[in-house]
C-alpha cells in the first residue's frame, strides 16, 4: 500500500515536472513571440515614423501649392478690387457731379420760397437784345450757329421789321482760325445768357443809358445769381463769370431795321458794331485782386433807348436768374421769352400769344420727334415751374386732347395765350406815364430780404372764393371746376393728380371732359375742396 502510495506521489512528481517543462517551453515561446511582435511593432512605427514624415514633406509642399494658388487668386482679386477702386472713383466723381447739381437745384426751390435782394430788376426790351439771347441759346453743344462765306460762325435774326446778324471776333492776342471761333460758339450757355441780362438791368438803370458807363463786379454779378461757390470755390466762381463777360466783349453784329417812321436804319454795316462796350478793371492791393467791367451800349443797342426808340424798359423776375440752369433752364428760357413779348404785348393792352414751335426756337430746343411725350411733358413742367414762381399768373391747358399718331404737329403749331404777372410789365404808375426810363439815381446793390415770404399771389378772400361743390355728382355733371378748384388755390395738377392716386395725364382728361370723372374721384376732390376752402378761411 505504501508502495502504491510511491507510486502516486513519484507519479505526481513526474507530472509537475512535465507541467513545468510544457510551461517553461511555452514561456520562452510566448516571450520570442512578444519579441517578434516588438520588432515587427518597431518596423512598424519606424516605417509609420517615416510615412508620417513623407506625409509631412507631402503635406508641406501642398501648402505651398495651396499657398501659391491663393497668391494667384489674391492677386487677382486685387486687380479686381483695383478696378473696382478705379470705377469707384469714376462713380464717386460723378456723384459729386450730380451733387452739385442737386444742391443747386435744392438752391433754386429754397430761394422760390423767399424774395431775393430785388424781387424784380430792369429790362430793356428791343429787337437787339431778343436776338441776342436767342444766339447765346443757340450755341453749346447743340450748335445751331452757322458758318459765312469764310467758314466762320454767325447767327442770323430775321423778323418782319429787319435783320440782326451777329458773329464773335477774335481777341488781338489769339492767332485767328475758324476752328477757335466755333469753340467760343461751343462754350455759350445759359448762364451766358443770365450774365448778359444781369448787364443790361444795370445799364437799364443809368441816367441816360445812351451815353453813360455802367460798373459791375465779379462779386455783384454772383450776388445777382445767387451763387456763392462753384466747385466748392468761389475763384472757379469768378473766373467763370469772367470768361462769360470777356465772351459778350467780343460779340460784333450789323443790323438793318425799319422804325415807326418808315425808313430804315443800318448799323455795322461797313464796320460791326459791338453789342456792348466792356473794359475790364482789375485792382491788387494785399495780395487780393479786385475785378470788374466798364461797360457801355453799342450804338445798335443804344437807339432802341432813346425815348424816341421803338421799345420799352420792363422788368425781369430775379427768381428767373436763380433757377438752376441744369435741371431748370428750360423753365428759365421760356421765361425769358414770356417777359420779352409779353412786355410789349401789356404795354399794348393784349395777352402774349406763341405756339410751342416759335418758343422751342428762341430756346435754341428742337422738339423730340421720335418721343413726343417727352416734348409735351417738359413744356408742362416748365410753365407750371414759372406759374409757381410768380412769372405767369396764368397757362393753358398744354395737355394734347389725344397722343395718338399726328397728334404732335398740330400741337406744336397751336397758338397758346399765357398772363404774364403784371408786376413784369406793369413799371410805369399812372401818374408818370410820360416816363420811359427808371429812376435816374444809380442805388447802391441791396441785400436779400431774409424774410421767408411767398412770392406766390396771395389766396382769395373768403368772399370771393369758388363755391364748393354741394355733392360729388354736381362736380361730376361740371368737371372743368376742377381747373377752377386748382387755380384758386394754387395746386398744379401733378400736385392734385398724387392726392388723388392717378397721373396727370388722366386728371387732365377728367377736367377736360375728354374721359368721365368716376364718382371716387370726385368724392375725394370735393372733400379736398372742402379742406382747401376751410383752411384758406381760418
Amino acid at each position: 500500500m505504501s508502495r502504491n502510495r510511491n507510486s502516486r506521489g513519484m507519479l505526481a512528481r513526474n507530472d509537475r515536472s512535465q507541467d513545468e517543462a510544457n510551461g517553461s517551453e511555452n514561456f520562452d515561446m510566448t516571450l520570442a513571440q512578444v519579441e517578434e511582435e516588438l520588432r515587427t511593432l518597431h518596423l512598424s512605427t519606424a516605417r509609420i515614423t517615416r510615412s508620417l514624415e513623407e506625409l509631412r514633406k507631402l503635406s508641406e509642399q501642398d501648402k505651398q501649392r495651396v499657398d501659391t494658388q491663393e497668391l494667384n487668386l489674391s492677386l487677382a482679386q486685387l486687380k479686381q478690387s483695383l478696378g473696382e477702386s478705379g470705377e469707384r472713383r469714376s462713380n464717386v466723381d460723378r456723384d459729386l457731379e450730380n451733387l452739385e447739381e442737386e444742391l443747386e437745384t435744392l438752391k433754386s426751390k429754397v430761394l422760390s420760397l423767399s424774395v431775393p435782394r430785388e424781387k424784380h430788376i430792369p429790362l430793356p426790351i428791343s429787337p437787339p437784345i431778343r436776338a441776342a439771347l436767342q444766339a447765346f441759346y443757340a450755341g453749346g453743344s447743340k450748335n445751331q450757329w452757322t458758318p459765312d462765306s469764310y467758314g466762320r460762325p454767325q447767327y442770323s435774326y430775321q423778323a418782319r421789321d429787319g435783320h440782326i446778324t451777329l458773329f464773335f471776333e477774335h481777341p488781338p492776342d489769339t492767332v485767328e482760325t475758324v476752328g477757335f471761333l466755333w469753340n467760343v460758339v461751343k462754350d455759350l450757355s445759359v448762364e451766358t445768357a443770365d450774365i448778359f441780362l444781369i448787364l443790361m438791368s444795370q445799364i437799364a438803370k443809368l441816367p441816360n443809358p445812351q451815353l453813360n458807363i455802367a460798373r459791375m463786379s465779379l462779386e455783384e454779378i454772383a450776388e445777382y445769381r445767387s451763387v456763392k461757390l462753384r466747385h466748392g470755390s468761389s475763384s472757379l466762381l469768378y473766373e467763370d463769370f469772367k470768361q462769360e463777360v470777356m465772351r459778350l466783349a467780343d460779340l460784333r453784329l450789323t443790323m438793318g431795321w425799319q422804325d415807326y417812321k418808315g425808313g430804315t436804319l443800318f448799323f455795322g454795316k461797313e464796320r460791326p458794331d459791338r453789342l456792348l462796350d466792356i473794359v475790364d478793371v482789375e485792382y491788387k492791393r494785399d495780395g487780393k485782386s479786385w475785378t470788374a467791367f466798364g461797360f457801355r451800349c453799342g450804338q445798335a443797342l443804344a437807339h432802341f433807348l432813346d425815348p424816341d426808340g421803338l421799345r420799352w424798359i420792363g422788368n425781369y423776375a430775379s427768381l428767373l436768374l436763380s433757377l438752376s440752369p441744369y435741371h431748370e433752364a428750360l423753365a428759365k428760357k421760356i421765361g425769358t421769352y414770356w417777359t420779352l413779348v409779353g412786355t410789349i404785348a401789356g404795354k399794348g393792352g393784349m395777352q402774349p400769344h406763341a405756339t410751342i414751335r416759335s418758343i422751342l426756337e428762341f430756346c435754341g430746343e428742337e422738339p423730340n420727334m421720335d418721343k413726343p411725350g417727352r416734348t409735351v411733358e417738359a413744356i408742362i413742367e416748365a410753365h407750371e415751374r414759372l406759374r409757381e414762381i410768380g412769372v405767369l399768373d396764368e397757362i393753358p391747358d398744354f395737355e394734347p386732347p389725344t397722343r395718338q399718331r399726328g397728334f404732335f404737329q398740330e400741337w406744336l403749331d397751336e397758338p397758346r395765350t399765357v398772363k404774364l404777372a403784371e408786376s413784369l410789365w406793369r413799371l410805369n404808375q399812372p401818374s408818370d406815364r410820360n416816363r420811359t426810363l427808371p429812376s435816374s439815381s444809380i442805388q447802391a446793390p441791396v441785400r436779400r430780404n431774409e424774410s421767408n415770404l411767398r412770392v406766390l399771389p396771395s389766396p382769395a378772400k373768403a368772399s370771393s372764393t369758388l363755391e364748393v361743390p354741394a355733392t360729388h355728382n354736381e362736380l361730376c355733371e361740371a368737371p372743368a371746376r376742377i381747373q377752377q378748384f386748382r387755380n384758386e388755390y394754387h395746386l398744379h395738377q401733378a400736385e392734385l393728380a398724387q392726392a388723388l392716386g392717378i397721373s396727370r395725364e388722366t386728371l387732365s382728361r377728367y377736367e377736360r371732359g375728354v374721359r368721365k370723372l368716376p364718382e371716387d374721384t370726385a368724392r375725394k376732390i370735393v372733400e379736398l375742396w372742402q379742406n382747401k376752402a376751410s383752411g384758406w378761411q381760418d
